[in-house]
């Protein structure tokens, strides 16, 4: 199956745009919300697979906005309608008709809750179970399962602000990005974007997501020791400091690790 699109608009005071997917196996005019037979323009007016997006990175290009939204397509409906449109496939649902109007019942368990995984970097460290001094353990029974947090935090002592960092587009592609590449390279089991955000007046937190405390560990050793001296790590770091002596910003560093209890991401 083939998956088309067509932008039917955009809202720059919304930050949005309207998006119709069809594909090879329905046109538009048969996802048309009208009743069948009823529409008679190949192009109709609104059709049931017209959908709205926030566009919240506004500096995104054509090609990473193609790609969300062909991410957004609704590929499972559209397969599962073309499947019933195909007389050659057999999408009766005659065996399960006996079901109807019977009540059932069964003991459910408690789940756990399931977010994302960006909005589990959204948590604070409120929500979340300190064990930042499994961080150099060894590896044990006490070590959580599932998901962690390993969070970078930078108290200010002294100076203005030089987080986050308003690197020059010339500083990003020659010195930032590289450096990004070598820890992603060095730490696969970070799998999300990093979260920053201040946690409090001087405390700012840069946080990773990791597959597991394995994964934590391995990028916090990374992070704290083996990185100083691969030539990324110290192009980075000479930038850093040239913004701190410009802002006369002194920062007294550590390292945490938790995880949030009763709860899944996807």
């Amino acid at each position: 199956m083939q998956i088309h699109y067509r932008i039917l608009s955009l809202d720059e005071r919304e930050g949005s745009l309207t998006v119709r997917y069809w594909s090879d196996q329905l046109s538009e005019r048969e996802l048309s919300v009208k009743a069948p037979g009823e529409e008679t323009s190949d192009t109709p007016e609104h059709c049931r697979t017209d959908t709205n997006f926030n566009i919240f990175d506004q500096k995104m290009t054509q090609e990473q906005l193609h790609e969300f939204l062909v991410a957004g397509a609704p590929v499972d409906w559209l397969g599962m309608k073309g499947r019933i449109k195909d007389p050659k496939v057999d999408t009766s649902l005659s065996h399960l008709k006996s079901m109807v109007g019977i009540n059932k019942s069964a003991d459910t368990k408690p789940q756990k809750p399931t977010i994302s995984r960006a909005a589990l970097l959204m948590t604070s460290a409120r929500d979340e179970v300190d064990v930042t001094e499994l961080l150099e353990a060894a590896p044990s029974d006490k070590d959580p399962p599932g998901r962690v947090i390993l969070a970078n935090v930078k108290k200010k002592l002294a100076g203005r602000w030089t987080y986050p960092t308003t690197y020059t587009p010339t500083e990003v592609q020659g010195v930032v990005n590289p450096y990004l590449q070598a820890l992603y390279t060095a730490c696969p089991g970070i799998i999300a974007p990093t979260n920053t955000n201040f946690e409090a007046s001087d405390v700012f937190v840069v946080r990773f997501l990791c597959e597991d405390i394995a994964a934590a560990r391995r990028a916090y050793r990374w992070l704290a020791v083996e990185s100083k001296n691969t030539p990324e790590q110290q192009a980075l770091m000479e930038l850093a400091r040239r913004y701190q002596a410009a802002a006369g910003a002194t920062y007294a560093v550590s390292w945490r690790l938790s995880y949030v209890k009763d709860i899944e991401s996807e």
